[in-house]
């Protein structure tokens, strides 16, 4: 059985003449962690989506291992919350799990355990501080059952605990098998046992 759950090959972007990103090749391997880092505007965020399908890229291609559709078992996290402001935090956890057919008010609870978060099931979101909703927000990781997390800077907004909280999940996480692409402004040290940084931009 193949270690590989995505591979990506020479993909490239650009936009009105201007190049995002060129030729970046990758695999994730199960169990392992890819850091991209850069500063504001290197791409980022961008090579996020055309992994996953939301933006066309101009070259390269990415394929994935484990699914006939690209969405399929990978669950995308973007920079801004993702959260409906009138909504309770049990309300939009629920709507996010029925995206991806799945309806297991057990594992919303076990995620609000995990991220300290179970006193706020039934508050509004517009209610939360934006550390709050971050871990909301990360809390999507937990209850899709996903084997790909692609998550654009997560550690944005959170506090001591709540990036301590993220990175023991994403380790079980990876000691499962699964993978993780996420973004940062710099490279990851000892973070994950199997780490990857890949730079973007000048560094």
């Amino acid at each position: 059985m193949t270690e590989n759950l995505i591979r990506v090959r020479n993909l490239s972007v650009t936009r009105n003449g201007y190049t995002v990103f060129s030729d970046i090749s990758f695999d994730l391997l199960k169990s392992q962690a890819i850091n991209i880092f850069g500063s504001n505007g290197s791409g980022k965020t961008t090579l996020l989506k055309a992994i996953i399908g939301l933006t066309e890229p101009s070259d390269g291609d990415v394929e994935n291992f484990n699914a006939e559709n690209t969405f399929e078992k990978f669950v995308f996290i973007g920079h801004k919350s993702g959260l409906k402001n009138d909504l309770t935090v049990k309300e939009n956890l629920c709507f996010f799990q029925n995206l991806y057919d799945v309806q297991n008010y057990e594992m919303i609870d076990n995620a609000l355990e995990n991220y300290k978060m179970s006193n706020y099931v039934n508050t509004p979101i517009k209610q939360l501080s934006h550390g709050q909703r971050k871990r909301i927000s990360l809390i999507k990781t937990l209850i899709t059952k996903s084997l790909v997390w692609i998550i654009d800077e997560p550690y944005s907004s959170l506090d001591e605990d709540g990036i301590n909280i993220f990175n023991e999940l994403a380790q079980n996480h990876l000691n499962k098998n699964g993978g993780l692409i996420l973004t940062n402004h710099k490279p990851l040290k000892k973070i994950f046992t199997n780490n990857l940084n890949i730079g973007l931009g000048s560094q």
